[in-house]
């Protein structure tokens, strides 16, 4: 009995799911790569970000693209965030995951605040790794992307 109403249950699904009306999704508007070299003082690092940004409407953007530390090492990871247009500021808040402490996993959330004139601007940042927690200050320079 249990079988016949899992296969009963799986079978009205499927109905259901093929004689829904498919939804146009809109992906929103992609509007380039942006890039900037990064640097904090503590700890002691330097590097770039390369964003490629959506505008998905209003003030609001979608970004990811590639989080890369140049000094002390050189290492790359993936980033996610997005970008609001709040008073007069854009802020970009970047979020990844990163192996750099004796290969334990490492979460950083940044947030950014850049001026819409030059797109430069500083950060603050938390990192979360399994045995100390992080907290950096630093500045975004805008540059070209190579």
């Amino acid at each position: 009995m249990k079988f016949f109403s899992t296969v009963m249950a799986s079978l009205f699904a499927i109905a259901l799911l093929a004689g829904a009306t498919p939804i146009k999704a809109d992906a929103g508007e992609y509007v380039g790569d942006y890039c900037w070299n990064w640097s904090n003082q503590t700890p002691l690092e330097s590097g770039t970000l390369q964003l490629g940004i959506t505008h998905i409407g209003g003030g609001h953007y979608l970004c990811s693209g590639v989080f890369t530390v140049t000094e002390p090492t050189s290492t790359q990871f993936p980033v996610h965030g997005n970008v609001e247009l709040l008073g007069g500021e854009i802020y970009v808040t970047l979020s990844l995951a990163h192996r750099l402490r004796n290969s334990s996993l490492g979460l950083t959330v940044l947030e950014a605040r850049l001026d819409p004139t030059d797109l430069n601007g500083t950060f603050e940042s938390i990192n979360l790794f399994i045995d100390i927690v992080e907290v950096s200050q630093g500045t975004f320079a805008y540059t070209t992307c190579k």
